[in-house]
């Protein structure tokens, strides 16, 4: 009987022991992966900055008056009379028709 303990013993030992190199080694490639994903994150903050700086040039007014001129197109400012003002109202009588058309029923000629 003594033999079987003895016998068990050493082989939940081993087999925790095993268990044991084998999370290490999960833990191991789980810190690869996170600092794998850690690299691409850096990199691709990077070159957000980088596209974030270039789209910040190409909207300077400067820039667009520059690009202008380079291409000959011959645009400039808008005269007054081109510009339209569009007022915005209250949206009361909007919110009362979204409300109305959300309560009317379907058999009411609702498309």
């Amino acid at each position: 009987m003594s033999l079987v303990f003895v016998g068990m013993l050493c082989f939940f030992a081993a087999a925790s022991g095993a268990g044991f190199l084998w999370n290490k080694a999960q833990i191991h490639a789980l810190g690869e992966q996170i600092r794998g994903y850690e690299i691409r994150l850096d990199s691709a903050r990077r070159h957000r900055r980088t596209l974030e700086g270039i789209y910040a040039t190409n909207c300077a007014p400067a820039y667009l008056d520059y690009r202008v001129r380079a291409m000959k197109l011959d645009l400039g400012l808008p005269q007054p009379d081109q510009i339209v003002r569009l007022t915005e109202t209250s949206g009361i009588a909007q919110e009362e028709k979204l409300v109305a058309g959300r309560t009317m029923p379907n058999a009411e000629g609702r498309n």
